[in-house]
């Protein structure tokens, strides 16, 4: 697997109609990923499917240089999104925090997005770094983090945690003792997360 560091990405959190879930994984897979590749200048692209709820899906594009990347088309604005995808969040990031650890294409992942107010930036950013992460990655299951920035817009942040499996790392009291967000809860104006997503394609672009 690759091991470049994912310093650049668009993420789009992708709801399926469970009616037509294979049609869509399918399309995602076959035409939307190779045509955000070739259209935008991106290295690599992603699909996670959530372990709980697969018709919510994670379309993950990166690159280690943002240079010369454009945003890829909307998944809900394409005929097929039109008829099957009901709602979607879109959003590029930048990274700002890598802990030690693998650095491969994780096979799991928790994915947790956090609106922040303004004025809470920079104690929500330096709390979460200093010591959400630390503590998060003592407990068993939980191997490498990432963190990133949304690059215009409302201040938001993205984490992607590599979990060991899917249930294991949230089951351990380490992790009942360490996962909360008492101290920074009033910077939160609103988040998404605590659901883990399996890797189920990757494409990477022509050298």
């Amino acid at each position: 697997m690759s091991t470049e560091p994912l310093l650049h990405l668009d993420l789009q959190l992708v709801d399926l109609d469970p009616r037509a879930l294979r049609l869509g994984e399918s399309w995602l897979d076959e035409d939307y990923l190779p045509e955000a590749l070739t259209a935008g200048g991106w290295g690599r692209a992603r699909r996670f499917t959530c372990s709980a709820e697969p018709h919510l899906q994670l379309v993950v594009l990166d690159r280690p240089d943002v240079g010369g990347a454009t945003r890829p088309r909307p998944v809900i604005r394409s005929n097929l999104g039109r008829r099957w995808v009901r709602s979607f969040l879109g959003q590029g990031f930048t990274q700002t925090y890598e802990s030690s650890g693998n650095t491969d294409v994780p096979e799991v992942v928790n994915a947790i997005i956090t609106v922040v107010r303004p004025e809470g930036v920079s104690e929500f950013d330096a709390w979460y770094s200093q010591v959400h992460v630390p503590d998060i990655l003592a407990c068993p299951g939980w191997e490498a983090a990432r963190r990133f920035r949304a690059v215009d817009g409302t201040p938001m942040f993205l984490a992607l945690y590599e979990l060991a499996d899917a249930t294991m790392p949230f089951q351990s009291p380490e992790y009942e003792r360490a996962v909360g967000w008492d101290e920074v809860e009033h910077h939160i104006a609103g988040y998404h997360g605590f659901r883990t997503y399996e890797l189920s394609t990757e494409v990477s672009s022509s050298p």
